[in-house]
């Protein structure tokens, strides 16, 4: 799970490098919410917007774009298909996490898509996020990937500030690595500590 969520990590400091404005809000909320206290994981509720941009980090940008690979083990049928005891199954991760009939315009970087609008908390009534799999085998690091993600967050953006090299426009969001991994492609932000 530490690849992974290192590799989510990167996504989201690109983002925040290419929009300043996230992660001032990100700071700000840190700040007026825990200052320079050290995380924990009940700080969660205090941080929303905080952990609505990890979970629109990883519903637009799953690291793992078809899922990892399942076996049917017995004899399926999906509709008038029939699939055969250990089938090999994938499952696009990358395609329902950007399904505009789940989530309005899907190719945008909101946030704010897992607020309450009137209440401003974390919204509990959220579409399929399959970043971690679906069914009774969903990752097994799922929990510590959002304790990791949230924890190094937290404490980077309490001491440091990113940005890019160069216009904020300039950073690539588009993806490179394999065909089984959506990583971002190799550039550089600059890393800047907080007075």
């Amino acid at each position: 799970a530490t690849d992974t969520s290192a590799g989510e990590l990167q996504w989201l400091f690109l983002r925040l490098a290419k929009e300043p404005r996230i992660q001032e809000k990100i700071q700000k909320e840190i700040n007026d919410r825990i200052g320079s206290n050290p995380p924990v994981y009940k700080d969660r509720a205090q941080l929303p917007f905080t952990v609505a941009c990890l979970l629109e980090t990883l519903r637009i940008r799953p690291i793992a774009p078809l899922g990892l690979p399942h076996n049917t083990s017995t004899d399926a049928k999906l509709g008038n298909l029939v699939i055969p005891k250990d089938t090999g199954i994938l499952y696009n991760v990358y395609g329902a996490n950007h399904d505009p009939k789940i989530w309005n315009d899907p190719e945008e970087f909101r946030p704010e898509r897992f607020l309450d609008l009137a209440t401003g908390k974390l919204r509990q009534d959220l579409g399929p996020l399959l970043t971690f799999g679906m069914g009774p085998r969903t990752c097994p690091g799922e929990k510590l990937a959002h304790v990791d993600m949230f924890y190094i967050l937290v404490r980077l953006m309490q001491r440091l500030s990113c940005s890019a090299p160069g216009k904020p426009s300039d950073v690539n969001m588009d993806g490179g690595g394999s065909s089984l991994f959506l990583l971002p492609s190799k550039q550089n932000i600059v890393l800047t500590r907080r007075n």
